[in-house]
């Protein structure tokens, strides 16, 4: 009878090295684990920074303990399933994708410029790659690596592990649904500037901001002069003059994509308010 000789530390790297490029099914440039209100807010911030985002919702909410939320600014009195269905649909018109399936595993992959940081599995046996993963699923973190702790994290949800961020009731932050909205709000744009500084833009000018202005607010000559003072005021030593000209151009036409015409106004209100109608089930005007 023979023996299979001892497995040598070159046979165990390989062995983790196959399981780093073993192939996935698909890749997203952010994954969110849990469709409550904070995984939904960090989800909706990613998409409408066009970060194609994938939403994994399954299993209790802590909102549904909720028999009415009758605190969530704008909306006097509402029930859970009404909330997140109005924040799915939300998340998918901003271009994000909201999937029922449980997420088992978030596995760290090797490292690499540009390569997908871990590898996201779920119980539908489904296997997603992604550089950057928002846990805010509500008692379950199972998932996690087994080094990082969902507690420890800072004003913008980021852990340890670059890429792995955690929103909502996993942080212990507050128990109220605008809470934990706004705690994946930030986490969204956290993530969204942290996917600037990847891009080579330097903090001064990474922070992500979303809201809109009338058009003709900053296309102006003497905006441009403003613009270009502040980028050169804030230039680190270290950067060259071929990425300070492509950021600089990047941040101005961020700016500039906020101006939004009354037209296009009317026509994002009207879409909003008909997609309350869908999700509050109430009857179409007229």
């Amino acid at each position: 009878m023979t023996t299979d000789p001892p497995a040598s530390d070159t046979d165990a790297s390989a062995v983790a090295d196959a399981a780093d490029t073993a192939a996935a099914d698909e890749q997203r440039d952010v994954v969110v684990v849990g469709g409550g209100a904070a995984g939904l807010s960090a989800a909706l911030f990613t998409a409408r920074y066009d970060l194609d985002t994938l939403v994994f919702d399954r299993g209790p909410s802590a909102i549904r303990q909720a028999y009415v939320v009758e605190n969530y600014l704008g909306l006097p009195a509402i029930t859970p399933e009404e909330l997140l269905s109005v924040g799915r649909t939300q998340v998918e018109d901003a271009g994000g994708s909201v999937v029922e399936d449980a997420v088992t595993d978030v596995v760290p992959l090797a490292a690499g410029d540009d390569a997908p940081r871990f590898r996201v599995e779920t119980a539908d046996g489904r296997a997603v790659e992604t550089g950057a993963v928002v846990a805010a699923s509500a008692y379950d973190a199972d998932y996690l690596p087994e080094d990082v702790d969902p507690t420890a994290v800072d004003e913008g949800g980021r852990t340890d592990r670059d890429g792995l961020y955690v929103a909502g009731w996993l942080t212990e932050g507050p128990h109220q649904v605008v809470a934990c909205a706004g705690q994946g709000a930030r986490v969204g744009k956290t993530v969204v500037s942290n996917r600037r500084r990847a891009d080579g833009w330097w903090d001064a000018v990474a922070t992500y901001y979303d809201w809109s202005v009338p058009e003709g607010r900053y296309d102006e000559a003497e905006w441009h002069e403003s613009m270009d003072a502040w980028l050169a005021d804030t230039r680190p030593e270290a950067v060259s003059d071929e990425r300070f000209e492509r950021v600089s151009e990047a941040v101005k036409a961020d700016r500039l994509a906020f101006e939004t015409t009354a037209t296009e106004r009317d026509e994002r209100v009207a879409s909003g308010r008909e997609a309350l109608r869908e999700g509050l089930d109430w009857p179409s005007e007229g």
